[in-house]
């Protein structure tokens, strides 16, 4: 699989859980401001994901995720999410609390 070098390219960091020194458990004004996801670098990156659409609402309607169809080197993890807001812990409007729990933002759609 080789990414399309005439289409626009958006980088996703998978979490591993193995590195600490960022945290992610930062209030809603934090990710609003792109403060929220710490200092990334081309080294974290170890997986490739493509999605054929892939957007992010404003701020009106809670930034709402939006995929398309899938290709990569991990699982579809973001497809159970679409069309999911933004949530954080002081912003945790569903009904599973995922970004308290998870302690950190993302767009939920169940934890």
């Amino acid at each position: 699989m080789e990414p399309d070098n005439n289409k626009a390219w958006l980088v996703i960091f998978y979490r591993d859980g193995t590195d600490d020194s960022v945290n992610y458990n930062q209030p809603y004004s934090q990710y609003e401001r792109y403060q929220g996801f710490g200092n990334i670098s081309a080294k974290k990156i170890k997986h490739i994901l493509m999605y054929d659409h892939f957007s992010i609402s404003g701020k009106e309607s809670g930034f709402r995720l939006n995929v398309g169809n899938y290709n990569g080197t991990l699982p579809n993890y973001l497809s159970h999410h679409n069309n999911n807001p933004f949530l954080t812990p002081d912003k945790d409007n569903n009904s599973y609390n995922c970004a308290t729990l998870q302690q950190g933002g993302w767009w939920c759609n169940e934890c």
